[in-house]
């Protein structure tokens, strides 16, 4: 130890003289013995002892390493003291383990005892005996532990009781429901339980009755629907396995019976059936027969199966009707709705106010003189829509009119073909507020010996790729915009036509890969050119007559285009005769004529722009 330590251990300055302060510190010394001999505990006593010793030690350094005597009783009685210390601290910790060892096996079985009681109450017997067993390791007197299993025993006793209770009433409750096998399966669920259970054996006894019962009433039902639906077949088989079942039933005779008694009935109807539709041949003509459809509707209902009936029926179904309007129906519309498919609509003359949606084959057959008229305001409706359903429509002598005109960008057809193989033979259509006839959306229609004038819009209109029209001896005249137009993929043929006078273009063809050919046709008059052939088309335009148009007569242009152009004759149109851009690919081009025309009469890769010509 250092001087400096130990003069801050003494409470001494550095400049104090420590000889003067010898007195006090055996003072101290003394003091600090008899707190050593009076310490209350053993850690307490040797806390004392240390500060004693360091105390000493620092004395003897500033003193200048005076020798002091050992003072040898103070030292025996120290080293007996630290004996005693010792023996009363071993004492002590190994009472302390004992003493914590009591209590944790106390806390143990308290807790074991919660876990068992826990358990009972939720009926979860193993984990309580679990628990209760550890107990009576701890503790193999324990009280709480026995009454805990005892608690076990009884409860597993009463929840067995519960347990078959609960399954015989079950088991009642679906044997009252006649649901056999579920109930079954309950009573012989408590004969696991109890084997020798009277009541569970009695259900099993019931059970077999009722099963028994259940098949015997099931053949017979079996018997009596397959005669009530004319199959004896099925009928003689059910009563088979009926007396398999039950030999002594007391209705296996008259089951017998009824089977013989209607098989006799069956053939009876089957002769009358056979009757009747030799009665339907001998009417089958070709035509409808309302005689032979009622032979045959009551031939169907006597023998289901037979068919030969059921051939005819069908056949005859599809036999033509004719209707009348008004004879038959007073409107043309429920006409339609009464028809069937290809029937015959006849429509006298009149002004009919309607607009007609046809959804099915039929055909409308007017006058044909102009005098079965259909007529709306043009802001209305079309005035026939045919839409795709009606494949093979017919139309037919009828004159279609708008009244009014019609000022906004979207307007109605006078005839709007929507259908495939659709036919308009001999109509007119006057003053339709948009395009005369449109074929859309992929309809196909032929139109023939049809007049079409003075439309908002073209006079046709063939729109939209897959739209088709074969158009012959047809009028187009005094059109707003062009006598015939094919739009954006429409494709078609025109033969044997006058598209005259119209506002625009006679016939006017756009679409990139659209097929067109114009043959014998009249294309004169017409505000701009008597053929537009333009923008990716192919086409054929053959011996037209193309004449006083105040554009061209014929304009080929747009360098997707191909045309063969033969034996057309373009005469005194007010621009070229024949006008080909160029870039458009030409085929044949044969025999034309040209004369009279004002600028051209015919001129080959013209270097024009679009708009110099018809837009």
């Amino acid at each position: 130890m250092k001087n400096t330590e130990a003069r801050k251990i003494l409470g001494l300055d550095p400049s104090d003289d420590p000889r003067s302060y010898l007195s006090a510190f055996d003072e101290t010394k003394a003091y600090k013995r008899e707190l050593v001999e009076n310490a209350p505990s053993p850690e307490l006593k040797f806390r004392y002892q240390q500060e004693l010793l360091e105390y000493e030690a620092a004395v003897k350094v500033v003193a200048g390493h005076k020798r002091i005597r050992p003072n040898t009783d103070f030292i025996v009685v120290l080293m007996l003291i630290g004996a005693l210390s010792a023996c009363g601290w071993w004492g002590y910790n190994w009472y302390q383990r004992q003493w914590n060892i009591d209590a944790q096996q106390k806390q143990r079985s308290a807790f074991l005892a919660s876990v068992g009681r826990t358990a009972v109450s939720k009926r979860k017997w193993d984990q309580a005996e679990e628990a209760y067993k550890d107990m009576l390791r701890i503790d193999p007197n324990s009280k709480i532990a026995a009454e805990g299993i005892e608690s076990i025993r009884r409860g597993k006793l009463e929840e067995r009781s519960q347990q078959l209770y609960y399954s015989l009433g079950e088991s009642q409750a679906a044997l009252e429901a006649g649901r056999w096998d579920e109930a079954e399966q309950l009573a012989n669920s408590v004969l696991e339980i109890d084997p020798e259970n009277s009541a569970a054996k009695r259900k099993l006894e019931i059970i077999s009755e009722g099963k028994h019962k259940q098949a015997v009433s099931l053949k017979m039902m079996a018997v009596t629907d397959a005669l009530d639906a004319g199959k004896i077949s099925d009928a003689r088989k059910a009563l088979v396995d009926l007396r398999e079942i039950d030999p002594k039933n007391a209705n296996l005779l008259g089951l017998a019976k009824r089977i013989d008694e209607a098989n006799a009935e069956i053939r009876a109807q089957k002769t009358k059936a056979a009757a009747l539709l030799a009665a339907a041949q001998k009417l089958d003509t070709g035509e409808f027969s309302a005689r032979a459809m009622a032979l045959l509707a009551e031939a169907r209902k006597l023998d289901p199966t037979n068919t030969e009936i059921a051939e005819l029926h069908s056949k005859m179904s599809a036999y033509t009707r004719a209707i009348t309007v008004p004879g038959d129906y007073p409107t043309i519309s429920e006409a339609l709705e009464a028809a069937r498919p290809r029937d015959l609509i006849r429509i006298s003359a009149g002004t009919y106010k309607e607009s007609l949606i046809i959804d099915q084959p039929v055909r409308l057959q007017g006058t044909g003189d102009g005098k079965t008229i259909i007529e709306l305001p043009s802001t209305e409706a079309s005035l026939i829509t045919i839409n795709p359903e009606a494949k093979g429509t017919f139309i037919s002598g009828i004159n279609l009119n708008h009244k009014g005109f019609d000022h906004s960008t979207d307007r109605f057809s006078g005839i709007t073909i929507l259908a495939q193989e659709v036919t308009i033979a001999a109509c007119n259509v006057h003053h339709s507020a948009g395009h005369g006839i449109a074929v859309l959306d992929g309809g196909k229609a032929t139109i023939t010996g049809c007049e079409i004038s003075a439309c908002g819009w073209d006079g046709i209109s063939v729109y939209g790729a897959g739209s088709h029209a074969v158009i012959r001896d047809t009028h187009s005249h005094g059109n707003i915009q062009h006598g015939l137009g094919f739009w954006k993929g429409g494709s078609g043929s025109v033969s044997k036509c006058r598209m005259v006078e119209n506002g625009l273009c006679g016939v006017l063809a756009m679409g990139a890969g659209a097929k067109v050919s114009v043959i014998s046709t009249v294309c004169s008059d017409n505000r701009e050119a008597g053929i537009l052939i333009s923008d990716g088309v192919i086409a054929t335009l053959t011996a037209n007559r193309c004449e006083e148009n105040l554009l061209s007569g014929i304009v080929l242009r747009s360098a997707t285009t191909t045309a063969d152009v033969t034996k057309n004759v373009t005469n005194n149109n007010h621009e070229a005769g024949i006008l080909s851009h160029r870039g458009v690919k030409i085929g044949k081009f044969e025999e034309n004529k040209a004369q009279g025309n004002t600028s051209h009469q015919i001129w080959r890769d013209a270097n024009l722009t679009q708009s110099s010509e018809v837009e």
